[in-house]
């Protein structure tokens, strides 16, 4: 029940493929990102043609799009909706902050304010969605600073349960205390450009997530090790 990124099977089941992208470039009270939405484009774009994610079903939460109150509510319809036969893939190309006094890691929507918690998003929160959103299988893909600090915080990583037929996995491009590359303005992060290849040169029906943080950890500084178990 590995397998995330693949075309859906033949039978009469057939599970959705499921794509949320939250994407910010144009932060209202923050430094602005250079690659964020342009990079999420091109994986709803590669995922969509090689991959059977249809349009029906990607939520694309842009720019200012992307305020805590839409990536919350988001995942909320996620939770209700989506089935247990079903796939979710969670991409976020965004910023993020990690501080000391809470050992917390936030993500930090497009309405967030320098120094003021209360607008953030603590990871913690995301774990709890990843346990309580029915999907079989979901995928995070964080391409964010400090994404090694999640590992560290939140207390249950590591090997799924064999009896389990739901998998939770986590990939992020950056270590503990690592701020995240972004490139410069037209190009693309380091990050997202390995991933890409990768996707782009698979030539097998599907592509599980073991293998494709395998073929990151190659091509890639990979930090956060799968699968992933939410708290």
């Amino acid at each position: 029940h590995n397998a995330i990124v693949a075309v859906a099977p033949e039978g009469p089941r057939r599970p959705t493929y499921n794509l949320l992208l939250i994407a910010i470039d144009q932060y209202e009270h923050l430094p602005r990102l250079n690659n964020a939405v342009a990079d999420a484009e091109r994986i709803a774009a590669l995922l969509s043609e090689a991959y059977g994610f249809l349009g029906t079903h990607t939520i694309q939460l842009f720019d200012q799009g992307a305020t805590r109150s839409n990536i919350l509510a988001t995942l909320d319809d996620l939770a209700v909706r989506l089935g247990h036969e079903d796939d979710l893939v969670i991409a976020y190309l965004g910023q993020a902050q990690h501080t000391e006094d809470f050992e917390e890691t936030y993500w930090l929507p497009a309405d967030a304010v320098k120094d003021e918690r209360s607008g953030w998003i603590p990871f913690r929160n995301i774990a709890r969605y990843l346990r309580s959103i029915p999907a079989a299988n979901i995928l995070v893909i964080a391409d964010t600073s400090y994404g090694g600090n999640v590992l560290q915080t939140e207390p249950k990583v590591g090997s799924s349960s064999p009896e389990s037929d739901r998998s939770r996995w986590l990939l992020t491009s950056t270590s503990a205390g690592e701020v995240s590359l972004d490139g410069a303005a037209g190009t693309s992060s380091p990050f997202v450009e390995a991933l890409l290849k990768i996707l782009a040169d698979n030539s097998s029906p599907s592509l599980d997530a073991d293998r494709l943080a395998g073929l990151l950890r190659q091509s890639w500084n990979l930090q956060a090790e799968l699968p992933y178990t939410p708290d």
